[in-house]
């Protein structure tokens, strides 16, 4: 029998031809880029958990920039974007408490994608890189923040160009997936672990 769970970022809701008794049928569930936009991230893991069967995974994966080792323009360019980030996205530790208490074992984080990207900031915004709505970093911000970022990086480009040069943007990023398993029958697994 396969079941359906839709698991959202307001709420984690089972499929009604569910009832919650059989919900321990899945094997996995994965969350991408997605639990820094959940308002109730521990509820979420929970309901996530109880949807899983004994020996089945957990994982989310998505940025950590309390990790303090990535580079991107948009934290360079649009000042309040790094401090946004922090308040957004979960340190993978955090992560790891959260998958513990929700009765997950065996966490742990690794970093599962490297994003490094060197281009001409004229052309991060010819290609649309730069538009309020091309990442949840920009959408959140005020028009006056926005803006303003806007104003600076096309004022570094008009003095880079006075000197005869061209000024490049970078993007060095990093994704990490935080997992964890619920225990098998008779099982305890290890406490959270990881960077």
């Amino acid at each position: 029998m396969r079941t359906t769970v839709r698991l959202e970022p307001r709420s984690c809701a089972v499929s009604p031809n569910v009832s919650p008794g059989q919900v321990r049928h899945s094997i996995a569930c994965f969350a991408f880029n997605a639990l820094h936009h959940f308002r109730k991230r521990d509820t979420f893991l929970l309901e996530a958990r109880r949807s899983l069967r004994p020996g089945g995974r957990m994982m989310t994966i998505g940025l950590d920039p309390h990790a303090g080792i990535d580079r991107w323009y948009l934290y360079e360019y649009f000042e309040p974007v790094l401090e946004i980030d922090k308040s957004r996205y979960p340190a993978s530790s955090q992560i790891r408490m959260w998958m513990h208490a929700a009765g997950f074992v065996d966490c742990v984080t690794l970093e599962v994608q490297h994003l490094p990207l060197r281009l001409l900031a004229q052309t991060a915004i010819e290609q649309g890189r730069l538009a309020k709505d091309a990442t949840s970093q920009l959408s959140v911000l005020t028009d006056e923040q926005y803006q303003h970022g806007l104003d600076r990086i096309r004022k570094d480009i008009e003095a880079a160009n006075a000197r005869g040069e061209s000024l490049y943007v970078t993007v060095d990023l990093r994704l990490y997936a935080t997992s964890g398993s619920v225990p098998g029958e008779g099982e305890t697994g290890t406490p959270a672990a990881g960077p």
